[in-house]
């Protein structure tokens, strides 16, 4: 579309099937409505039909051409990255997507990647994300129940909103790519580019969306440890964004983690903010956190290696910027297997509301971190059943070590509240 143009109600029953073989330096765009949407709006669209596999959108593996390959994939629309005039608004999908490709893969229930200042309201997604990255995988992989990426590290969102919107369709990873994994039930990773020049107002926001669906990984063996694995009820990665007033009722279940670094949340996986105002606040998680198995590369540990795990955050690396964490609740089980043999105690971290804040001179303020809720439980798993006790009280619990707030024993019966 060269100028903005509404399309309203569009339905799809047919299935997309792309077998492209790319050669060189290739974006694929994928949609069961458009695979790329520039300047205009999308709305009160529907792929696919509720209980059927009519408008199923899929790629099949084939062999990487180079790394400049990329793959965008979603049931409603591939790519938004049409500036202030592309809208998605009011669509829902019910078809199942799955991704087989090698590739930088953003992937998700209506959205694959949403970039500039576009908006995406009002949607809803109904169906299966399943991503299998084969062996030969060379770039990273983004996946979300309702939207696989949104913005990127160069591009501007200016606080543009993913808003209103509900996955009820689980995440499936059977085969994560060994180059790094975000996956979310809402959205695998919010970026948000350089910001304004008064650093005020940077990132997208994900406001008021709800998870109902679960995010799980049953399999990381290709060919070694993943960078990096990180996954949460809503979203994934935060690089520059905010998230605001969303809810998870899906569970988080990890049954093979093998990443170098691990931080998996019952809403947010991992928060690595810049020099940016963002805010965490209102979030609320009722899913349960697990995770199920841990495979240690002990002969390759390093200090930057760990596993963290939290009801609400995984990790949040404060860094810069001025971080508000405020009124985020946490309601479920937050559970891990007894420390791995040859696994460093310091490096396995748990807690019912963040598993690990790195650089806390990035809450700028008491007011930026205050008035959070822990009302969850912690446990241990032993052969796949978690066995949990309630929390003994609410106080606040530090655990400072190296420049870490953390909660350091998980496994022997300690107090592990943080951030009353």
């Amino acid at each position: 579309q060269a100028l903005p143009f509404d399309m309203m109600e569009l339905v799809n029953y047919g299935e997309v099937k792309c077998f492209c073989q790319p050669t060189g330096k290739q974006v694929i765009f994928i949609g069961g409505i458009a695979g790329r949407l520039q300047h205009g709006s999308l709305i009160d669209c529907v792929n696919g039909e509720e209980n059927s596999d009519k408008g199923a959108v899929s790629d099949v593996a084939f062999e990487p051409s180079g790394k400049e390959h990329i793959t965008y994939m979603g049931g409603i629309v591939g790519n938004i990255d049409g500036g202030t005039t592309a809208c998605v608004d009011s669509c829902i999908n019910y078809a199942p997507i799955t991704t087989n490709a090698p590739a930088n893969t953003c992937i998700g229930g209506c959205i694959g990647i949403q970039t500039n200042t576009s908006e995406v309201i009002y949607c809803e997604n109904y169906g299966t994300v399943t991503i299998n990255a084969p062996a030969n995988a060379y770039d990273a992989t983004f996946g979300g129940g309702f939207m696989g990426k949104i913005g990127t590290s160069k591009q501007n969102m200016l606080g543009k909103l993913t808003a209103y919107c509900a996955n009820y369709g689980d995440v499936i990873i059977s085969a994560p790519s060994k180059f790094g994994n975000y996956f979310g039930g809402i959205c695998g990773a919010l970026y948000g580019g350089t910001g304004n020049s008064d650093k005020t107002v940077v990132g997208g926001t994900i406001r008021e969306c709800i998870n109902y669906a679960d995010a799980t990984i049953t399999v990381v063996e290709n060919g070694g440890s993943a960078l990096y694995n990180r996954v949460g009820g809503c979203v994934g990665l935060v690089n520059s964004g905010s998230v605001i007033e969303c809810e998870n009722y899906g569970d988080v279940e990890i049954y093979s983690s093998r990443g170098q670094n691990n931080s998996y949340g019952g809403v947010i996986g991992y928060d690595n903010q810049s020099d940016f105002t963002h805010e965490f606040t209102g979030n609320i998680n009722e899913g349960t956190v697990a995770v199920y198995s841990v495979t240690p590369d002990t002969a390759n540990y390093t200090k930057d290696w760990w596993t963290a795990v939290g009801g609400v955050f995984g990790q949040i690396n404060a860094n810069k910027g001025n971080v508000r964490v405020s009124g985020n609740e946490n309601y479920g089980i937050v559970a891990a297997i007894e420390k791995p043999e040859g696994y460093p105690t310091e490096w396995f971290y748990v807690n019912s509301l963040i598993g690990m804040l790195q650089n806390i001179g990035g809450l700028k303020n008491a007011e930026a971190y205050a008035n959070n809720v822990i009302g969850g439980e912690i446990g241990t798993i032993t052969n796949g059943v978690i066995s949990s006790e309630p929390l003994d009280n609410n106080e606040a619990s530090d655990y400072y070590w190296e420049n870490f707030i953390h909660s350091h024993k998980p496994f022997e019966g300690t107090d592990n509240t943080f951030g009353n």
